[in-house]
């Protein structure tokens, strides 16, 4: 399983996709973490349409497992992270306001099959019995919880709990000096960037203590590159034994009194190259954590344990599902000074259970299914755009030349943006100095707009998705979001359209378009909001580009996500919403779908026949006629259902 993290972005669809194919569960937070958040009306709006939007597209995806309405917001709340203690009673009722009047229900409303948890770490049912917000979010008898210890020795297993699921845990390391160095624009600030870029409050010092525990960091001497990539490499040992370590005793405890059913550690990849907690680069490259976790989350497993009596205890983990098997144990005891054996000892066994303690069986029963795999081609994604023109409005920046500015910006980006050919000047004072203006234009790409796309009875300018607060114009004209109702954009994770047809039909620009997008600065625009709603001042400072930034950084501004001309004559598919229900008594499969359609003008002038046909299953294939049937968005919302013989079905692995 990953965990799809609500401080990032909603995937694209090959993500899922690929996740589907490649038998991946998915934990999917929705896009809140470790921040206290608005409600006025406007961004609960907002955030409604967010949610409404991205479940109904991820919905169908059978490697989705669960969905988490926030990460870290409810314990933040409790132990009082930013300090909320003295207006409580405000924050508690807007918690609940957000998270479970609108995101959790929003939810449910469109995928009422899988569960939404409240927040995580979160305590399950017994949150929602104590008015989903519980004394102790991090209760090891219920739900999940998050675990860091910087001040034990993290190579000793006896520190760790034994909770019933371990939904994050970790340990800091550096990238490589072949990461480090690709990120440069001169070779002697390395140490200026790696402290730069180290956002945790605690800075590089747990790093340094679990280096002290057990590998001889005092003795790197030299020259000062020798001695920062023996730091690098001690760092990465340091972290991969201890993720190790922590990850076994999990692992192990399937058997223990809380029986720990799941551990996910943080984090697999990183956004940027710098100090964290990830297992791979920034640049793909691996560090010495995921080259062991191939081997200590193997399906099969075996975990030698030393407990707080100094007793030795070996487990064997199997996480596949098949016949019993036969295993011998040997056990070689050396002397650090030296490879003689001085204990051997053996062990027959039969793994008749998931899991086999070697002093207490719990035998939980043997079950049987073979591995299903699929092989898939995942096309390559085309849309149409036009010329696009993008401003960078009161950009804030912690740094004062473009050249800096340019190496922070996401590979998209880079060398769009010509070194000395933009406009950087400071404005008015803001928080430490950190708001500059920056304004450039270039050209992104276009194309030809053909005569049958100009014959369309609807042309639609989409926006998947747009970073961050902007306004759209098209051929020099103001666009109202017909999904918002608004001008600006002002989520980054809502999908935005513009009837454009009558505009592009215009004489003079039939032979030419352009699309204009101007970005604002979000520290401007939380100014702006700031004067309008009474808010508590942040724990963290708004120059960050996360809540979870400790330091200044770049935001990200930009379109990232697809710019698409849709043009259609009646009505467009938009989503498929799955639930699939299996029927002993028939001998069936139903799956209920609702075919989600947006039309060019009224929903009530479409009428016409949907006709549905499951590709693999001959003789799928049903009709539907299309009636008025909106939902309370407006949109064309047809429930229909095709029947499949339960012998003709071959359950997903590992979902079922």
């Amino acid at each position: 399983m990953i965990r799809v993290w609500g401080g990032g972005v909603y995937e694209d669809d090959r993500f899922y996709d690929l996740t589907d194919t490649y038998g991946i569960l998915i934990w999917h937070d929705l896009m809140f973490a470790c921040a206290m958040y608005p409600v006025f009306p406007d961004f609960l709006n907002s955030v409604r349409e967010e949610v409404h939007q991205n479940v109904r597209r991820i919905q169908s995806h059978p490697s989705v497992a669960i969905w988490a309405t926030n990460n870290e917001n409810e314990v933040a709340l409790v132990q009082n992270w930013y300090h909320t203690g003295g207006d409580r009673a405000r924050f508690e009722q807007e918690y609940r306001k957000l998270y479970i009047d609108v995101v959790k229900k929003e939810v449910e409303a469109t995928d009422p099959w899988r569960e939404c948890l409240s927040s995580s770490p979160s305590n399950g049912r017994q949150t929602e019995a104590e008015g989903w917000i519980s004394k102790d979010p991090q209760d090891w008898h219920f739900g999940d919880i998050h675990y860091y210890n910087y001040d034990l020795d993290a190579w000793n297993p006896t520190i760790y709990p034994r909770p019933r699921f371990v939904s994050e845990y970790g340990f800091q390391s550096l990238p490589s000096l072949r990461a480090l160095e690709s990120t440069l624009l001169y070779s002697d600030n390395i140490s200026q960037m790696i402290d730069h870029r180290q956002h945790s409050p605690l800075r590089n010092f747990p790093m340094t203590i679990l280096i002290k525990r057990h590998l001889p960091l005092e003795s790197l001497t030299g020259n000062p590159q020798e001695v920062l990539e023996a730091y690098i490499y001690f760092s990465q040992v340091s972290q991969a034994m201890a993720v190790k370590t922590e990850t076994e005793v999990y692992r192990a405890n399937r058997i223990g009194p809380m029986n720990t059913m799941g551990a996910l550690y943080w984090q697999l990849n990183d956004v940027w190259v710098a100090p964290s907690w990830s297992s791979i680069e920034f640049n793909g490259n691996y560090k010495i954590l995921q080259h062991w976790v191939k081997q200590f989350m193997a399906p099969l497993h075996i975990i030698p344990l030393v407990d707080s009596l100094k007793n030795l205890k070996i487990y064997v983990v199997r996480d596949t599902l098949g016949d019993n098997q036969e295993f011998t144990v040997r056990l070689h005891l050396h002397h650090w000074a030296g490879f003689d054996v001085k204990l051997e000892k053996s062990w027959s066994l039969e793994m008749v259970n998931f899991s086999i303690d070697m002093h207490s069986r719990n035998p939980i029963g043997a079950l049987h299914k073979d591995r299903h795999s699929v092989d898939a081609e995942i096309e390559g994604e085309s849309f149409f755009s036009i010329g696009i023109c993008l401003l960078l409005d009161k950009f804030n920046s912690p740094e004062t030349n473009l050249d800096t500015l340019r190496c922070l910006f996401l590979p998209k980006m880079q060398n769009r943006i010509s070194s000395g050919t933009g406009k950087i000047s400071g404005i008015e004072d803001y928080l430490d100095n950190v708001e500059f203006l920056f304004t450039k234009s270039y050209h992104w790409f276009s194309f030809s707009v053909s005569d049958e796309i100009l014959a369309s009875k609807y042309i639609i300018l989409t926006f998947h998705g747009v970073d961050t607060i902007g306004q759209v114009h098209f051929n020099g004209v103001e666009q109202k979001s017909i999904t918002t109702g608004k001008y600006e954009l002002d989520n980054m994770f809502i999908r935005h359209r513009f009837n454009i047809k009558n505009l592009i039909m215009e004489p003079y620009f039939k032979s030419f378009s352009y699309l204009t997008v101007t970005l604002t600065s979000p520290v401007t625009a939380a100014k702006s909001l700031a004067q309008q709603y009474p808010t508590t001042p942040p724990e963290c400072p708004p120059n960050a580009s996360f809540s979870w930034d400790w330091g200044p950084a770049v935001p990200s501004s930009g379109l990232w996500k697809p710019v698409v001309l849709e043009y259609y004559n009646s009505v467009l598919i938009r989503d498929i919403t799955v639930k699939l229900e299996e029927n002993l008594e028939e001998d069936l499969w139903f799956i209920h779908m609702v075919v989600y359609i947006e039309a060019g003008s009224s929903v009530s002038d479409v009428r016409g026949t949907l006709r549905v046909i499951l590709a693999d299953f001959p003789g799928s294939e049903n009709s539907f006629r299309v009636d008025d049937q909106t939902d309370n968005r407006g949109e064309l919302a047809l429930s229909l259902t095709v029947n499949v013989s339960r012998s003709d079905v071959e359950l997903w692995w590992p979902n079922g």
